[in-house]
């Protein structure tokens, strides 16, 4: 029993490294039973059809198992379906579901299985001893982001589990063994370029087996070799722009093939493909697959297919001669089902949500304002009519009416309801003092007359008074009261009158301060300006506000002679320079710095070809010196020296203002 347990685990070491063979490949180069991944058959029919040259252009599901780093450009969550018959009654499934969030990037989970079902076991004899299955599952975990613009990075985990051949029981039956393992992806996807000739490239690098997989098998532990995925991609937008072209180009390098601990290597692979998109409904594709054997020995196989979209899902389907295709070529197809709204649209509907809150926000904002306005507004002008202040309750409930821009808003009744209420207290009040005067004038119509005229005039300062024009107000009260001297009403619309202007003045008085103490003289002289209007035959305030303002506008021009010496200054006009500096002087003698700076300019102005001393010559000449040697600072000692003796040597001027200019330089530097 010993012996034939010894063969029949001698076999399954057999079976297990030739099932791969048997399976999945024409040449060396695609096992994995010691050479290559057994999951390097690839998976979906649009990559196939475009000859396997996908690593740069998977923008679907499957980029989870081409490059986990195209998987951010997958633009709406969806499903990618397939499946595949092979030899020996071998199935080869892939399915995976991608997520791309907003912001964080693109979220994917795939499962790719290989399973073979109902294998005869037998001895060396040939003598059958059961059967037994054979399977590999990957699990992929896989993430991309879009760092910048022109990059894009992801990773993919991926979980082994397998289900081999295990040893015979006493009984001669045979059970499996379960094996797992772990590994890896890394991916990097480039679009370098926005414009020109290169715009639209893209260039992607896939490392499988990053971190590699080990699975035991039986006894002897086989691991999987880093495989590189180098892909360049160029996409063409024909005259419509939903139609264009898209040329792929890529290169898998197995790290095998610079090994020296292997009896062979796995050479370069290439792969080439184009596909016509047309109107995002219907593509065509074309595709090349170059796979040298590890004898070197080059073979092309052409492949093509087409895809169809419609409502959310897509169909492919590529004829397949590649290396897997051990009986001959194949038909392949899959199926992606993309589920709800792209990227684009759920990021317009989150824009569009946020611009609609900011408007509601905007307008209940606004519409608090106008509340709190008209709330307020209304107990003003209430406790103003309870105390009989008519005047101010009127200019207040106007005021509170410039909300009502229909006329007829039903929010504002009551306010429309106090106005005719003060309204009827003013004619009342205004019928009142009608009847005193009759009663006192035995001269009913003059007294009417008179009293008509005292109503014009007293209207008309209301209605300046609600307009905040308070001399003009004043002055229809003075007017009214030279026709009736003894009119209440009147003299205490005048008094009220008189006390806002107060107060307005005081405010407008204060704030021109403010902004003359500030230095916004400008905005000081505006409010001097508006308060010199109300404070009209008050010739205090008057007197007061013209000086302000004379004030302001001699250092208004001062300002301005300065300003215009400095220009002249800086293009060297020395005369006129010192001549506005001088000016400016006179509104300002005791200024230090237009002092020094007429000082300055007049200098120069006056400077002048002179013959230099003995004493005046050794102090330039040492200052040559040291401006020479680089040292700036003890050359314009020596030039102020020298030019302290001679103030108006033109040479003396000139080396020191180069001397200046050289040791700004330096410290700037």
């Amino acid at each position: 029993m010993t012996d034939l347990k010894t063969k029949i685990l001698k076999y399954f070491k057999l079976a297990f490294l030739f099932f791969p063979l048997v399976c999945f490949a024409q040449n060396s180069s695609s096992q994995w039973g010691g050479m290559t991944d057994i999951f390097d058959s690839p998976v979906g029919a649009r990559a196939m059809a475009m000859g396997g040259a996908y690593v740069s252009v998977a923008n679907d599901p499957f980029a989870l198992y081409w490059n986990p780093a195209a998987l951010d450009q997958i633009p709406q969550m969806g499903l990618g379906f397939y499946y595949s018959n092979l030899p020996a009654g071998t199935q080869y499934n892939y399915f995976s579901y991608a997520y791309p969030t907003l912001t964080m990037g693109t979220m994917s989970v795939g499962i790719l299985r290989l399973s073979t079902g109902d294998i005869t076991v037998r001895d060396d004899d040939a003598t059958k001893l059961g059967s037994t299955n054979y399977s590999r599952t990957l699990f992929l975990f896989g993430y991309g982001y879009q760092m910048l613009d022109w990059m894009s990075l992801g990773a993919t985990f991926k979980l082994e589990r397998v289900d081999l051949p295990g040893y015979a029981d006493n009984s001669l039956n045979v059970s499996n063994i379960t094996e797992s393992g772990f590994g890896t992806d890394v991916g990097i996807l480039l679009s370098p370029f926005n414009s020109g000739v290169l715009g639209n490239v893209k260039i992607g690098l896939n490392i499988q087996n990053f971190i590699q997989r080990s699975i035991r098998a039986i006894e002897d532990r086989e691991t999987t070799p880093r495989n590189y995925r180098f892909g360049l991609s160029k996409t063409v937008v024909m005259s419509n722009p939903k139609n264009y072209l898209t040329f792929a180009f890529e290169m898998d390098v197995n790290e095998r093939q610079f090994s020296n601990n292997f009896n062979y290597n796995i050479p370069t692979q290439y792969h080439m493909g184009v596909e016509y998109d047309f109107n995002q409904n219907f593509m065509l594709r074309l595709g090349y697959d170059m796979r040298p054997d590890i004898t070197d020995t080059k073979s092309a196989m052409p492949t093509y297919g087409f895809g169809l979209k419609f409502v959310g899902f897509e169909l492919d389907y590529s004829y397949w001669n590649g290396w897997d295709s051990l009986l001959g070529s194949s038909h392949r197809l899959s199926f992606v089902m993309n589920i709800g709204k792209d990227r684009e649209q759920r990021l317009a509907e989150i824009r569009e949500k946020e611009i609609q809150r900011i408007q509601e926000e905007v307008y209940r904002q606004k519409q608090l304002e106008r509340q709190n306005a008209i709330v307020s507004g209304m107990a003003r002008a209430n406790q103003f009519f309870e105390s009989k202040d008519y005047a101010r309750a009127f200019t207040t409930i106007n005021k509170v009416l410039t909300y009502d821009e229909s006329g007829d808003d039903p929010e504002l009744a009551d306010a429309r309801d106090l106005l005719s209420r003060i309204n009827m207290a003013i004619k009342k009040q205004q019928e009142e003092e009608n009847l005193e005067l009759l009663k006192r004038d035995q001269e009913a119509a003059a007294r009417r007359r008179q009293q008509q005229l005292v109503e014009e005039h007293y209207n008309k300062a209301m209605g300046y008074f609600a307009d905040e024009e308070y001399p003009d107000a004043l002055l229809e009260c003075e007017r009214a009261l030279e026709v009736e001297p003894n009119s209440e009403i009147v003299k205490e619309l005048r008094d009220k009158i008189t006390e806002d202007l107060k107060q307005k003045l005081k405010e407008l008085l204060e704030n021109a301060k403010k902004f003359e103490e500030r230095g916004q003289r400008y905005e000081a002289v505006n409010y001097y300006n508006r308060a010199r209007r109300l404070a009209r035959g008050n010739k205090q305030v008057e007197s007061y506000i013209a000086n302000r303002l004379n004030r302001l506008e001699l250092r208004l021009n001062n300002e301005d002679k300065v300003r215009r010496a400095a220009i002249y200054e800086r293009d060297k006009n020395w005369k006129e320079a010192a001549a506005l500096y001088e000016d400016a002087l006179k509104s300002d003698p005791n200024n230090k710095e237009l002092q020094k700076k007429y000082k300055a300019t007049k200098q120069r102005a006056e400077a002048r070809q002179m013959k230099m001393t003995p004493e005046v010559k050794d102090l330039y000449t040492k200052g040559v010196m040291a401006y020479t040697k680089g040292d700036f600072k003890t050359a314009l000692d020596f030039y102020q020296k020298a030019l302290d003796l001679q103030p108006n040597n033109i040479s003396i001027l000139r080396a020191l203002d180069a001397a200046v200019e050289k040791l700004r330089q330096q410290k700037t530097n």
